[in-house]
């Protein structure tokens, strides 16, 4: 070895060489992946030009059609060769037809694809339709969802239920029903109108979709939508609950009181992905309005109010829109979105979401009221929009007038324009 030389090491002059075979090898494996899935995307078109071609004909000549049953050979010829000719394969020929009367105009039936949610075009007019072609929409999702749910509750020896209205979600959910797991299979398109409030005594699963959320709306007169009374049990999943408007007991007085759910002393709800909305505002009710802008509105528990029962919630959002403002000014609010007075109450990534060109009110507890108990909350926040906005009162968004609040990770977003 010469002097002044260091000895050479085999491995770093082999480093070089395997980070360019290892480049080399991926890129040709990329490669391949990309060709192989255009020629499955091609090869499918291919497949359904072929099935057009065989439906419609040859292009170039007639097309044949075959006897679909044995009336059609009664109007059929077929020439015979002779014994000495060589056997030929001869077409059958129709026989000519009299004239008919011309038929009725055919109907078209409009197909509906409000389902459709994701799409990416048929190929021709869009290149990536050949590759990816149409992704499942929400009908199929959900309807995979749904047979996922029932093959587990089956399994678990729970009866599965799937009602058809708000009525027989009601029959369903009550005592003396033997359904446990009840599925709403309808989407967000169509509504479940619950013609009563609804009295949870037994253990009960109601499940939506986590893609499109079914819809659960009171009926006219129908101030609340569940009653958990002791040793009920009621686990709602992927629903978009609504509740009901304010109760007038008087010309100048309205209230909401567990618009959405009462949890009694020994009850237990479990919300699961669900949107708490109040009902849509229109121009015509806000017009309304208008006329008696001092009129009191009181607000108690506006979606959960627990009195000694237990309520856990996870990743749910209390939604509160008015696109066209809130006239009145004479609202008074108390643990608006939830109000615990005893008993227990976990929220784990919940939202509570609100929007108003403007609006007065004097809130205790605007999105969360404790006046006892335990309140734990774990991420999450609240989140509020408005142009114009007065509030008064103490503690805007969370109040402790008494009991436990524990709050981890919680953040507050407000933007006044």
């Amino acid at each position: 070895m010469a002097s002044g030389m260091l000895p050479s090491d085999p491995q770093l002059g082999q480093a070089p060489r395997r980070r360019r075979r290892v480049l080399l090898i991926s890129l040709g494996a990329l490669c391949l992946i990309v060709v192989g899935a255009l020629a499955i995307g091609f090869g499918f078109k291919g497949k359904d030009n072929d099935k057009s071609i065989s439906t419609h004909g040859n292009k170039h000549g007639p097309a044949t059609e075959a006897v679909s049953s044995m009336a059609d050979t009664k109007n059929t010829i077929v020439p015979s060769a002779p014994e000495s000719a060589p056997a030929t394969v001869v077409e059958p020929v129709k026989a000519p037809v009299s004239e008919s009367k011309p038929s009725a105009p055919a109907t078209t039936t409009k197909v509906d694809d409000s389902d459709k949610i994701l799409t990416f075009g048929d190929g021709e007019r869009n290149p990536l339709g050949p590759l990816f072609g149409a992704l499942p929409g929400a009908a199929a999702i959900n309807g995979a969802f749904n047979t996922l749910a029932a093959s587990a509750a089956n399994l678990a020896g729970l009866q599965v239920c799937y009602p058809q209205n708000g009525e027989e979600l009601k029959g369903m959910t009550e005592s003396g029903s033997s359904c446990s797991v009840i599925i709403l299979k309808k989407g967000s398109s169509d509504k479940y109108t619950l013609p009563s409030t609804v009295i949870v005594t037994s253990r009960k699963i109601v499940l939506g979709h986590p893609i499109d959320l079914p819809q659960i709306h009171p009926d006219k007169e129908v101030y609340r939508l569940f009653e958990v009374k002791p040793g009920g049990s009621l686990d709602i999943r992927f629903v978009s609950l609504f509740r009901p408007s304010p109760r007038k007991v008087d010309e100048n007085l309205s209230v909401i009181v567990a618009g959405v759910a009462l949890v009694e002393l020994g009850g237990y709800m479990r919300g699961t992905a669900c949107i708490f909305r109040q009902p849509a505002q229109t121009f015509e009710a806000f017009v309304k309005s208008l006329e008696t802008p001092f009129a009191r509105k009181r607000i108690v528990g506006g979606f959960v109010l627990v009195l000694g029962g237990t309520f856990f919630c996870y990743g749910c959002q209390a939604v509160r829109w008015a696109p066209y403002g809130s006239p009145n000014v004479n609202v008074v609010q108390i643990g608006r979105d939830y109000l615990v007075m005893a008993g227990s109450n976990v929220c784990i990534g919940c939202y509570h979401v609100a929007y108003s060109p403007y609006g007065s009110a004097i809130s205790v507890g605007n999105a969360m009221g404790v006046f006892g108990g335990v309140n734990i909350r774990i991420g999450g926040g609240t989140i509020g929009s408005s142009v114009l906005k007065g509030q008064f009162g103490a503690g805007q968004n969370l109040f402790v007038g008494g009991g436990v609040l524990v709050n981890v990770g919680h953040q507050q977003q407000t933007a006044f324009e």
